[in-house]
């Protein structure tokens, strides 16, 4: 650890298999801890996540923790402390006809959030995502022209999804959620551009902060921190870029590495 990394006050959180333990999908109490104790001592603790921030304020005691600021739907849109819009990019309503219509040409069901929280079709690889990401609460018809945050393509053929969707909506960012799962968003957005406005909205150097993550779209941020931490069951190329892997795969894994870097 470098000698000034003690005076980092700021740490980001990716949520899915990284804050929300791999397997119980909850925060762990160690966790719960840990982040209270960050608190009480003056950091600053933001949520990087994909998830809008409507299915981010339905986990389960993440509201017990003090939070400074949010970047939700993978940077773009970012709240202070008081869920207040800093930044809004959402997709308009041609952008959301177009991606809605991809996924009736191929066949792909599709999960989104926003209006509201729907499927537009189910199958077992729907059901698997419905377990990993706990969707359980849904409604399962087709896209009506509601405006949605969320997008994301379920589908057994990631790698040819991926490439078709960046043939037929260059202008989209699709970003490889999981085995089974592609998030979409507008172009030019990311966790870190979500990071960097709470950093100059806090008037702290925008690459001063800690982060934890485990996916694709964690890679910017974790490269980009003072201190990037992959989790255990990272993949491969996020490891790649960390400063720090988690040794093991356990619940209290992020309590574990606050005190591998003397942060408490």
């Amino acid at each position: 650890m470098e000698s000034d990394d003690k005076n980092m006050k700021t740490i980001f959180f990716d949520l899915d298999d990284t804050l929300l333990d791999v397997h119980s999908k909850q925060i762990d109490p160690s966790s719960m801890e840990i982040l209270q104790a960050l608190n009480a001592k003056g950091y600053r603790l933001g949520i990087a996540s994909s998830r809008p921030l409507e299915r981010i304020m339905g986990i389960p005691h993440i509201n017990e923790i003090n939070w400074d600021g949010y970047v939700t739907t993978n940077g773009v849109e970012v709240y202070d402390q008081n869920l207040c819009h800093l930044e809004d990019h959402s997709f308009q309503q041609e952008d959301l006809d177009a991606i809605f219509a991809f996924g009736q040409k191929y066949q792909i069901p599709i999960f989104s959030v926003g209006q509201i929280e729907m499927l537009t079709g189910i199958n077992p690889t729907v059901r698997l995502f419905m377990k990993k990401y706990d969707v359980v609460d849904y409604q399962c018809k087709p896209y009506e022209g509601e405006k949605q945050k969320l997008i994301t393509y379920i589908t057994t053929d990631v790698e040819t999804v991926y490439q078709k969707l960046k043939e037929e909506f260059p202008l989209y960012h699709s970003v490889k959620g999981g085995p089974f799962n592609i998030d979409i968003f507008p172009k030019g957005y990311s966790k870190l551009t979500g990071i960097h406005t709470l950093m100059q909205h806090w008037k702290q150097p925008r690459n001063d902060f800690m982060a934890f993550g485990d996916s694709y779209s964690d890679i910017c941020t974790i490269q980009a921190a003072k201190i990037g931490v992959a989790m255990y069951h990272a993949l491969e190329p996020v490891k790649a870029v960390a400063d720090y892997i988690c040794p093991e795969d356990r619940p209290d894994a992020i309590a574990q590495t606050i005190h591998h870097f003397g942060l408490l």
